[in-house]
């Protein structure tokens, strides 16, 4: 019986689908089982996978019609027999020791979640918003409130939901899936909702997850129309309401509530600040119906003063009676939450890119 299930969705990635499953199974590790989901791809990736299964049987390959990574996910969950479930999307890699410290990580902890670290390649695309974020101290946490706030907002555990292992047991008894309707910030939405669920969790400083940053993808970013902004934007408030969804119905507002508030709020705010200012008022209209109504004023006046100012600018803004939120009220904000040194190189790296 395998002891860790590694889910892999996969839609058309014939290109680096194979050095994906070379990685995996180069585990030292033996005792594995990979589920490649492949959710309608286009190209040769069912073929390879089945190709692929003939000559290990630890593959296991599903098949469905396109749904979306996280239905993906979800139904490799569901066929999963190992005692940790864990992720690899199909164009990343695993160091060939990874699951070995996993596992070994598992059984001397005793642990409902891991978290891990990951590397970036090729490493001169890494993101300056990235730098010093790829991996946690190593922690064990608990079950308190303070444990569950540190492991949100203050470890390094978000986002990247791909550096986290999971107890099968605990995953199926607390129904941990991913949602099924967010295309864009479902490993947000994954964290968020694993995360105050579990007793313990284990911070591993090990980077142990490779992942391929896509320069396209950077470069279509960079690139965008309104429409194609606010269409990221409208899906990043899918996500949020989705977590507050999950929050006030499962009582756990109570636990950090000024640092959820700070985390919606920039979670749009630097995209915002770049729409024509007829569209940002529409905007923050929405946002401020879907997710700002959720913290009443005695959360708000907890905020550090810069996030507040901006929140203001953004509700004034709403209200009609300002044009958008302050360049002064943005840098102060991105300043205290990044510091002065992460801001420039973020700054630098969006003029060099032509931001």
């Amino acid at each position: 019986m395998p002891h860790i299930s590694i889910i892999v969705p996969v839609f058309n990635a014939e290109r680096y689908l194979d050095a994906c499953l070379d990685s995996l199974f180069a585990q030292t590790l033996r005792e594995i089982e990979v589920i490649c989901v492949d959710d309608g791809s286009c190209d040769r990736s069912l073929h390879i996978l089945k190709q692929r299964a003939l000559s290990d049987r630890r593959l296991k390959v599903l098949s469905q019609q396109n749904a979306g990574p996280g239905s993906a996910r979800n139904a490799g969950m569901e066929s999963a027999t190992g005692d940790i479930v864990m992720f690899c999307d199909a164009d990343d890699c695993l160091e060939p020791y990874a699951c070995s410290v996993i596992s070994n990580t598992f059984m001397r902890d005793a642990c409902d979640v891991m978290v891990f670290g990951m590397k970036i390649f090729p490493e001169d695309e890494l993101h300056p918003s990235l730098e010093g974020q790829l991996y946690p101290s190593d922690a064990v946490l608990g079950n308190s409130a303070a444990d569950h706030r540190r492991l949100l907002f203050a470890s390094k555990a978000r986002p990247f939901a791909c550096r986290v292992a999971l107890s099968r047991e605990f995953a199926n008894r607390e129904h941990v899936r991913w949602h099924p309707n967010l295309t864009l910030a479902d490993d947000q939405y994954f964290c968020f909702y694993t995360y105050p669920r579990s007793s313990k969790t284990t911070l591993c400083s090990q980077q142990l997850y490779l992942y391929r940053m896509n320069t396209s993808s950077l470069t279509h970013a960079s690139q965008q129309s309104t429409e194609a902004l606010l269409s990221k934007m409208d899906k990043h408030m899918a996500c949020e309401t989705a977590v507050l969804k999950d929050w006030e119905e499962n009582g756990f507002m109570s636990l950090a509530p000024v640092e959820l508030l700070s985390w919606c709020l920039e979670f749009v705010l630097f995209d915002a600040s770049k729409l024509p200012i007829k569209d940002q008022r529409a905007f923050w209209i929405r946002w401020w119906d879907s997710v700002g109504s959720h913290f009443d004023k005695q959360i708000q006046a907890r905020l550090a003063l810069p996030t507040r100012m901006c929140l203001k600018d953004a509700e004034l803004c709403a209200q009609g009676t300002r044009k958008g939120v302050a360049p002064v009220h943005l840098a102060f904000h991105f300043i205290r939450q990044r510091g002065i040194i992460a801001s420039a190189k973020r700054l630098l790296y969006a003029l060099r890119r032509g931001r």
